[in-house]
């Protein structure tokens, strides 16, 4: 996974969205809005669109980076205090075009200690599910769930990995006895 995504958090200029020319990457560091999400949509696709041969990955490839920021808009916490000049709503997030119509998406962003463990247990159980697997959990998921104080079902993390190629890496790195950096890396 992408080394030390809580040093590039630290050191990545907070709201600024860097996409430099003929670059393979685009980085973003600062709070997650929903405008936000609405506008890197956009920005990648008309970044990448040119380079896409395959319609049927670009749209996974949106689907699984809008799961991903909605994810950390939804759940992150607003609260100030670690890093000098740095809300725990903030978020570090990176795509990078490994080779023709493959993607790597990487985010970093702070969650609660007391969290760890749920989060962790449902990452491991959807990654251990084969795909067929997985749509059939999905659908039950769907049908039997009900909305969260956040509105979401649980259905995320499902469909980030229904979408992948390869498995979702996440790490935690533990900050406080409260908080830790969750870094997630996704292929596409």
């Amino acid at each position: 996974m992408k080394s030390d995504l809580l040093k590039s958090f630290q050191e990545h200029e907070q709201g600024r969205l860097i996409y430099p020319d003929g670059g393979n990457q685009i980085s973003y560091c600062g709070p997650i809005t929903q405008e936000f999400i609405d506008t890197v949509v956009l920005l990648i696709e008309s970044k990448f669109k040119n380079e896409w041969k395959d319609s049927k990955k670009n749209k996974k490839l949106m689907a699984v980076m809008i799961e991903l920021l909605q994810n950390i808009y939804h759940h992150s916490k607003k609260m100030t205090g670690l890093f000098e000049d740095m809300q725990l709503d903030s978020a570090l997030c990176i795509i990078e075009k490994l080779e023709d119509d493959i993607f790597k998406l990487y985010t970093g962003n702070f969650m609660e200690s007391s969290k760890i463990s749920d989060f962790r247990s449902r990452i491991t159980e959807v990654n251990e599910l084969k795909d067929d697997q997985l749509k059939d959990y999905y659908r039950k998921k769907l049908a039997h769930s009900e909305l969260s104080d956040k509105g979401g079902a649980g259905l995320g993390i499902i469909e980030i990995a229904r979408k992948a190629s390869k498995k979702i890496e996440f790490e935690f790195e533990n900050i406080t006895d409260n908080f830790a950096f969750l870094t997630l890396g996704v292929t596409v």
